[in-house]
């Protein structure tokens, strides 16, 4: 068999960070976990400041969901001529940023993100029983709404559908 003969797709890593941030912590953890547990989790500042690093990677990379990105490491697409390569990243990039609206979704993360890192922040400080409560009913609620915005993501790259080249 051929190298070409086969079809590798690359791995979309915004994606692969999107379920961390909303599967493994937010809803494994965050949200499962009782109080006393989710303290000790906070307690050990790996855990927060990966979640923290994925969530910045997300929101920084959002265009990593394009089309083209993943066109870039397809074979076939590699041995085309430059400039039909070019045309077809540029044909991926316009649909991607008409269909997807990369910097809407990130406006709206980083909004997010800010109010999830506040929450993340009060939970660091040590009060009594009845602050500490509230701040940890502050991530849920924090972690509830960013979780809502990062499951309507795409589980790998963005695809253009004869519908999302419709849409205004």
């Amino acid at each position: 068999m051929k190298r070409s003969d086969v079809l590798l797709v690359p791995r979309c890593e915004v994606a692969s960070d999107v379920v961390f941030c909303w599967h493994d912590v937010i809803k494994n953890r965050i949200q499962s976990f009782s109080d006393s547990l989710l303290e000790e989790w906070l307690r050990d500042a790996e855990h927060s400041e990966s979640f923290e690093a994925a969530l910045r990677r997300i929101a920084g990379n959002i265009a990593g969901y394009s089309p083209g990105e993943a066109a870039v490491q397809l074979r076939p697409i590699l041995d085309m001529p430059p400039r039909r390569r070019q045309e077809l990243a540029d044909a991926l990039t316009a649909l991607f940023q008409a269909g997807f609206k990369p910097d809407e979704r990130r406006e709206r993360l980083n909004s997010l993100i800010e109010s999830m890192q506040a929450a993340l922040r009060a939970c660091r400080i040590n009060g009594h029983s009845d602050e500490r409560a509230r701040n940890l009913a502050g991530l849920r609620t924090a972690a509830a709404a960013l979780r809502q915005e990062l499951e309507l993501l795409p589980l790998g790259f963005w695809m253009p559908t004869a519908r999302s080249e419709h849409r205004s």
